[in-house]
């Protein structure tokens, strides 16, 4: 039982330090646990921490030595502290180091940069301004902000996806200079992770992320109605078919596409007019059937026959109506 417990606080220990400054594991073993081979590959420590991160990471969990080595150096553990880099846009920094005169260099151009986890470790003389710096989870979002503002674009950080350690001591230089740290990030799940993440391990705070700049988002799309896809898209499951066509003469019939009413070149429409097509009208159904003459007579018979009246109604042509309709 004691060794059980000894292992858990080891990994949760292990685990409240990453992601990693990219040193070597030993070190981080060392360091962390004051035992350089206590996650070495193959111990029970190894293991547990590798399937939290796993879990973390929304991956499968590492079978080969190549998976275990990808996933330590996705948290941060790493020999190669090249490969672990940081997309940024619009950041200015001063001093004399080679990385303050390239990223400067760069941002005057409108370009983006990647700063690698070696550069920024040693990155010479480099002075950030304290300017609002506003940190983003999608590279998409980086490069719009370079489309449209080209050398004006503001200071960007860009995390693409969860945070390697190379982001995380961007930030760190970021905030000790004393730039405020703005973090948006996507609304599901994922994004909100991520968003916990990046506050957690530095002094970022959520910016457009709270419940009712939600609410304004989903009202929004909700009044604009979600972009109609192309003619073929499938049908949802559950849609019911679409209504029958509107012109015999239009295109092919999209009875098994989205939306739910079915969008058809109805009459007075052209095929690739500037108009947008119309909502197929619902489809005509035929009146209800008459009810038949001996049915009638005999509701009339039964309505003006009271028990109260007559126990037992002389026979005539609305008994035998009854009758008939009981028959039929």
């Amino acid at each position: 039982m004691s060794t059980t417990r000894n292992t858990l606080t080891d990994a949760l220990r292990t685990l409240s330090e990453l992601p990693g400054r990219g040193e070597p594991l030993p070190v981080f073993a060392t360091r962390v646990l004051n035992d350089s081979h206590a996650l070495d590959d193959g111990t029970r420590l190894s293991g547990l921490v590798l399937r939290a991160l796993a879990a973390l990471y929304d991956t499968a969990a590492p079978e080969s030595a190549s998976e275990r080595r990808a996933l330590w150096a996705r948290a941060g553990i790493a020999d190669d502290a090249l490969s672990t880099t940081v997309l940024t846009a619009g950041l200015r920094p001063t001093g004399d180091g080679p990385v303050a005169r390239a990223v400067t260099t760069y941002s005057r151009a409108g370009h983006a940069t990647h700063l690698t986890l070696a550069q920024l470790r040693t990155p010479g003389e480099l002075h950030f301004p304290p300017t609002a710096v506003h940190i983003t989870e999608n590279p998409s979002i980086l490069a719009l902000a370079l489309r449209r503002f080209g050398p004006a674009c503001p200071p960007l950080v860009c995390t693409s996806g969860w945070p390697n350690s190379a982001v995380l001591l961007l930030l760190r230089h970021l905030a000790e200079a004393g730039a405020p740290l703005r973090h948006h990030g996507d609304f599901d799940g994922e994004g909100l992770r991520i968003t916990a993440h990046v506050l957690a391990k530095t002094p970022a705070t959520p910016w457009r992320m709270s419940a009712s700049d939600y609410l304004t988002c989903l009202t929004a799309h909700t009044r604009t109605g979600p972009a109609r896809p192309p003619a073929g898209s499938p049908r949802p499951r559950g849609t019911p078919p679409c209504p029958r066509p509107c012109s015999p003469t239009g295109p092919p019939s999209w009875r098994n596409t989205w939306p739910k009413t079915c969008w058809r070149t109805c009459p007075g429409t052209r095929t690739g007019a500037s108009r947008p097509p119309e909502p197929c009208a619902a489809p005509t159904l035929p009146p209800p059937p008459r009810t038949p003459s001996a049915v009638r007579r005999c509701r009339a018979w039964t309505s003006r026959t009271s028990p109260r009246r007559s126990a037992s109604p002389s026979p005539g042509p609305g008994r035998r109506a009854c009758r008939r309709a009981r028959r039929g």
